[in-house]
């Protein structure tokens, strides 16, 4: 399946922020994709809160202006560049991961190619250490790139650094076997291939805004008015649509206690889909809701996903058997979706390997693709590991036809990974949230390259405070 990212690349339609966190970012390499100018690290579908890249100033202002050191680099003189970092101290001292970002400061013109660490170590990007006791140490950055707005590849793999306009440096330095309680100074250097004009550059704190709010509805998913824990045998009865061909096995929920069922859902090469049964909402309401809450257990069995592969999990649909699936655009008038989302499996070098990556597909308004696009969850929380129980919680309000203010809020373990706002999934009243599509699909096209399973076990459906019809 050919999986098109819809990209969040505007402040407005973050969720409130609070503290800074560190960035999960990657250098990239051939086997791996790294850090680009939409997405912090590629290969786990993690994108920036701002395009281009995210970072705190030495106000803890975020995206602010105000550099720990800045250094105009000047025609003649030392190709060694030199930024004091004494700044940094308290941060580094509690952080021994240092992740920086250097950017050219506003009002400031030109660029600089500066060596990377691919062209050795004598000339990468360095921090020199002092000491309490007058002791020197340089340690060698342990990833670097740049970013380009020009490109959606990674630029980890190139022998130079580009700071300009549109070209800010990551760096990463590990400072974890070293004395940090006795350092005392702290110096950043790089060596400088080429200029153009006198630019100024400034160091940051590659960092980003922690996603904490809305905080997970717990009141809310508590008066649930619809619950499913498969502990009966005749589970389906309360459900509409179920797909003849789905594959599914009600079970003792595997690492829960003797009482605790789940369904089994698994795939297999022969077909796409795993499971396909849906909640209408009218039978249980009796009408059809404009925001609306659910929540799921999910564990990823041993044999789940090994490498490529996307595609479909529970979320919400209004497509009266018109539109907003299987490449049905929609127009505002003829129906939407906004399904989960699984992604390949993480093929990397570091904590995410084996992890897969979760989303959101949604069918919109204005689509510039005929199929949903897909908005990746951020925080590490939403790349689930095998053999583990994950809550899954999303919560929908439709947009007001005519304006662009629906909202889609998902949580994983009770933590926010996305909040997107003035989303338009419709242009006239008559589209509502019609059912939760629990539809568990291999694809595109594609099918599975193997057997593999999954569990889903209670489940929990509630209705939010304004949710009646409009």
């Amino acid at each position: 399946m050919t999986v098109r990212v819809f990209l969040l690349l505007t402040l407005t339609s973050l969720a409130v922020i609070a503290q800074p966190q560190a960035v999960l970012w990657h250098e990239g390499n051939e086997r791996i994709r790294g850090a680009t100018n939409r997405f912090s690290y590629s290969q786990a579908y993690l994108e920036w809160q701002s395009p281009m890249g995210d970072w705190y100033d030495k106000n803890g202002q975020y995206l602010g202006d105000s550099p720990f050191s800045a250094l105009t680099v000047e025609a003649r003189g030392d190709n060694w560049l030199s930024w004091d970092l004494k700044g940094l101290l308290p941060h580094i001292k509690q952080n021994p991961k240092l992740d920086l970002l250097l950017r050219l400061q506003p009002g400031s013109s030109g660029y600089a190619l500066l060596s990377s660490k691919e062209q050795g170590y004598r000339t990468a990007p360095s921090l020199v250490l002092e000491f309490a006791d007058k002791q020197r140490q340089r340690i060698n950055a342990t990833m670097d790139t740049y970013l380009d707005n020009t490109t959606f590849r990674h630029l980890g793999m190139r022998d130079t650094l580009k700071i300009a306009r549109n070209n800010p440096t990551l760096l990463a330095f590990d400072l974890s076997k070293t004395n940090i309680a006795q350092l005392t100074s702290v110096r950043l250097e790089l060596n400088k291939l080429k200029q153009s004009g006198k630019p100024k550059i400034g160091v940051y704190l590659l960092q980003q805004p922690a996603l904490v709010h809305p905080q997970y509805p717990a009141k809310l998913a508590a008066s649930s008015f619809f619950n499913e824990s498969f502990s009966q045998h005749n589970w389906s009865s309360r459900w509409q649509h179920l797909a003849p061909q789905s594959n599914i096995t009600r079970v003792k929920a595997p690492q829960r206690g003797q009482d605790s069922y789940a369904l089994k859902v698994s795939f297999t090469p022969r077909q796409n889909g795993a499971l396909n049964v849906s909640l209408f909402t009218k039978p249980l309401l009796g009408f059809e809701p404009e925001s609306l809450f659910f929540e799921y257990d999910l564990y990823l069995d041993a044999n789940w996903m090994r490498g490529g592969g996307a595609g479909k999990f529970p979320g919400f649909a209004g497509t009266y058997g018109r539109a907003g699936w299987g490449g049905r655009k929609a127009d505002g008038t003829n129906g939407w979706s906004a399904r989960g989302q699984f992604l390949s499996v993480i093929d990397s070098d570091d904590e995410l390997n084996g992890l897969t990556p979760l989303g959101s597909y949604l069918y919109l308004v204005h689509s510039s693709q005929s199929h949903g696009e897909v908005h990746p969850w951020r925080q590490s929380v939403s790349k689930l590991a095998r053999q583990r129980w994950y809550k899954i919680s999303q919560q929908l309000t439709l947009n007001t036809p005519g304006s662009e203010d629906g909202e889609l809020l998902v949580w994983v373990n009770e933590q926010l990974v996305l909040h997107r706002t003035e989303l338009n999934f419709r242009t006239v009243p008559d589209l509502k949230i019609e059912r939760l599509w629990f539809d568990f699909y291999h694809g595109g096209v594609d099918k599975p390259k193997h057997n593999m399973d999954l569990y889903i076990s209670n489940i929990k459906v509630a209705l939010p405070e304004k949710s009646d019809e409009r």
